[in-house]
């Protein structure tokens, strides 16, 4: 036996939307009529995944099987707003006879993320030795003082 009748052709496709317009004229204002609505099903797309994905770290981190990851991410995250604070009084020192350089770095923020990063306890007994933690809380001060002159 033969291996049977062939399958059927895909259906017609009508013209590409810039060529469906009326008018040579109307083509250029279609095309970016199409643009617009892509990129906007884009933002849209993109802002749904950032939604989803915020959902799903909201959900492990009320986990209580993930609230050593959780602790692990805050403790992270005050050591890299310690450093930034570290290197911007360096930049500051380096370069405080040339302003202009300087004028990019938002020193009052920086001053609120460490301000709030020695508020909070609770993360660094479970991830930080006491020597880990008097070190970490000594460099906050420090930076916490330098840049209250700054800012």
């Amino acid at each position: 036996r033969g291996p049977g009748p062939p399958p059927p052709p895909p259906p017609p496709r009508g013209p590409p939307a810039a060529l469906a317009v009326g008018s040579p004229r109307e083509a250029p204002a279609a095309a970016e009529a199409v643009g617009a609505a892509a990129a906007s099903a884009a933002s849209a797309e993109d802002a749904a995944e950032e939604s989803e994905r915020d959902l799903e770290w909201e959900v492990l981190a009320s986990n209580e099987r993930f609230s050593r990851l959780a602790d692990i991410s805050r403790s992270i995250g005050q050591r890299r707003t310690v450093e930034e604070a570290e290197f911007a009084l360096r930049l500051e020192e380096d370069f405080n006879a040339d302003p202009s350089i300087l004028r990019d770095i938002d020193f009052g923020a920086i001053l609120s993320r460490l301000r709030a990063d020695l508020g909070e306890d609770a993360c660094h007994a479970a991830v930080l030795t006491p020597d880990e933690l008097q070190a970490l809380r000594g460099r906050q001060r420090s930076a916490e003082t330098a840049l209250a002159d700054v800012a």
